[in-house]
């Protein structure tokens, strides 16, 4: 995976502008990669469909436990989600002041959990405070 152009100081990876494209370090086999607004959270799922991993405010990729096998990803201001294979989806994040994760509460997960009522679902995206 490679990366350029401009970073905030607190989103991944901490420094100047890249001009040109750098590989990033300690990721590689991506078959899905997504940023969310202002690229405060970025999600990408491994090329097994099952490993993932996620930036908040780390310089580095932080690889997750397995939440079963993946088909996509989204995210967005703070929140991020997860398309299962079997058609359900999963919300993690902060950005759930508003219930932006669909699980029936405002709480920071930090580990993913169940949108609630949602089922057979094929794609999966997100906006700024909404999944």
């Amino acid at each position: 995976m490679w990366e350029w152009g401009i970073t905030q100081p607190y989103a991944p990876p901490h420094g100047p502008p890249r001009t040109s494209p750098a590989q990033v370090a300690g990721i590689a086999g991506v078959s899905a990669l997504v940023g969310g607004v202002n690229s405060f959270f970025v999600v990408a799922i491994k090329s097994d469909q099952i490993g993932w991993w996620r930036w908040l405010t780390a310089s580095v990729p932080e690889a997750q436990p397995p939440v079963g096998v993946l088909k996509a990803v989204a995210a967005g201001y703070g929140q991020g989600f997860l398309l299962k294979s079997d058609g359900t989806v999963l919300g993690f994040g902060g950005g759930n002041g508003f219930g932006s994760l669909g699980d029936g509460t405002t709480v920071y997960r930090d580990e993913p959990a169940p949108v609630v009522d949602l089922a057979g679902i094929t794609q999966v995206a997100s906006g700024n405070w909404h999944g």
